[in-house]
């Protein structure tokens, strides 16, 4: 039989990377796109195919985020120009790669035109004045709703004489995703970047979209976490998170992208973040027989670490393959820029869990430095919202004092990690046994039909072993073994599967 067509994001390992942290050309200590693309070798040598980029938009001076957009077709300076741009997206497609940028349709900075327009806004003809979330208090807050970072989502603007909706600082209202001109103004902002070559796009904070209409009370949570009224985790935020309504959104969305990609002959890839249960991930895949995002990030398969049991491990991954709806693809993610590193997360289990991330069925989601087993930073974060996270350290080159993110820089923005000149890039190449060459030979074998294309059998829980199959017609098929325990297990897979031979090559 002729193998299932496949998009080109169905078989490419997609490589996250947080900008400032990863090559910095300029020497001013800061990542940028130049650096991004002079290490583009590196990385189709690494076997990766997509690169996705964390937020590199125009922000508001003197904010230390990646998300107080003002501008949404400007490229911050701190990275580069648009020019830069524009070569890393040329040289990306020259390397056999694709390009995706982050999505932030959610919320602005407060010092967007839009915001300024917005609240300045005493003309109710103004096309600006419902771009945001404004509602009349009641003698306070409109609703008890809370900020992620605590304290109310709602703030008075004594200018306008009402509230703003902000879930998360006071400096990044929510945008009205009800309003007709705010979604025409978002259509513009994904055709601006798709016509400059870029492949697709990862939706953020895609559970905090929409809103109840209503803006009810969010009721107490049952959860057993000491909190006040006035912090997220005391409230079940059932009207102001992962609404059903946000699925309209993504189906929309999907369906420009989709007219998109028929008219210029290339797929435009659509994926986002959400946190939540299994039925809550699926609902993204699409709802009342519409399509939406190709995939969510598989979140539940990120939080094993150390001490997770066995049985939970394999849960995780059966619950997720069983429940993803017909002809709908997985994806399995190892890290991001807002989670601990894994070599600190689950030292244990890096292995064994690069091999279940790489050769289960579905797309890999990786993060820089996580193929040298790079640590958090020691350096302690600054506060929820900033850019200094521990697992966002510069990446490890070689063994030079600046690890070789900058030539002649006098200082990284974030420290280099302490042992960097033992694990860096230089010095795992050149080791047969290291995660890197681990990392680029499941890469490579990815490629082999059998796991492009092929079926899959998920054996049951043996011990301390997940064990499965991927074969194709006429092609070498696979065994899986993968020991997620601590000690020596034996598996007797004899009669479990009818291509499974009596003797077979390890």
């Amino acid at each position: 039989r002729k193998p299932e067509s496949q998009l080109w994001w169905q078989h490419k390992t997609t490589y996250r990377i947080y900008v400032r942290s990863f090559q910095d050309s300029g020497d001013d200590g800061v990542g940028d796109l130049k650096g991004i693309t002079q290490r583009l070798g590196y990385l189709k040598d690494l076997g990766v195919g997509a690169l996705s980029l964390s937020p590199i938009y125009k922000q508001a001076s003197g904010k230390d985020s990646d998300f107080d957009i003002i501008d949404h077709k400007a490229i911050n300076p701190e990275y580069g120009t648009m020019q830069d741009f524009q070569e890393l997206v040329n040289m990306t497609k020259k390397h056999g790669m694709y390009l995706l940028m982050d999505f932030v349709p959610g919320f602005t900075s407060d010092e967007h035109e839009w915001f300024v327009m917005s609240k300045n806004s005493s003309d109710r003809t103004n096309k600006m004045r419902n771009f945001y979330v404004w509602e009349d208090g009641n003698g306070g807050p409109p609703s008890n709703w809370v900020s992620i970072y605590n304290g109310s989502a709602w703030k008075l603007d004594d200018g306008r004489g009402q509230y703003y909706l902000h879930q998360r600082e006071e400096s990044q209202p929510d945008l009205n995703l009800r309003s007709y001109a705010v979604n025409k103004e978002l259509t513009n902002i994904m055709k601006y970047w798709l016509d400059l070559g870029v492949d697709g796009f990862y939706i953020r904070d895609s559970g905090w979209l929409l809103e109840d209409y209503d803006l009810r009370d969010e009721p107490k949570s049952n959860s057993t976490i000491s909190a006040s009224p006035n912090d997220y985790d005391y409230y079940d935020h059932i009207y102001t998170y992962a609404r059903p309504e946000n699925n309209d959104l993504f189906a929309r969305w999907r369906h420009f992208m989709d007219g998109y990609g028929n008219k210029t002959g290339s797929y435009k890839l659509l994926f986002a973040d959400v946190n939540g249960d299994i039925e809550t991930n699926m609902d993204y895949y699409g709802m009342y027989n519409r399509d939406g995002v190709d995939f969510p990030l598989n979140k539940h398969f990120q939080m094993i670490q150390n001490g997770t049991d066995i049985q939970t491990i394999y849960s995780r991954i059966k619950s997720w393959i069983d429940h993803i709806p017909s002809g709908r693809w997985s994806n399995w993610m190892e890290g991001d820029e807002n989670t601990g590193r894994m070599a600190n997360r689950r030292p244990k289990l890096n292995r064994p869990m690069l091999f279940l991330t790489m050769l289960l069925p579905g797309t890999p989601f990786v993060y820089y430095g996580d193929e040298l087993e790079m640590t958090n930073s020691q350096d302690s974060p600054t506060n929820g919202w900033s850019r200094n996270q521990v697992m966002r350290a510069p990446m490890q080159w070689n063994n030079s004092s600046s690890a070789g993110f900058c030539q002649n820089c006098s200082s990284t923005w974030k420290p280099i990690n302490t042992d960097a000149a033992n694990n860096s890039v230089m010095v795992l190449s050149k080791d047969p046994n290291s995660m890197l060459t681990l990392f680029k030979n499941l890469t490579s074998i990815r490629n082999k039909p059998s796991f492009k294309h092929g079926d899959f059998k998920l054996f049951r829980l043996s011990g301390s072993i997940i064990s499965f199959i991927k074969e194709f017609d006429g092609e070498t098929g696979y065994l899986i073994a993968v020991n997620v325990g601590s000690s020596s297990s034996t598996i007797d897979l004899s009669g479990k599967h009818d291509t499974l031979p009596e003797t077979t090559t390890v």
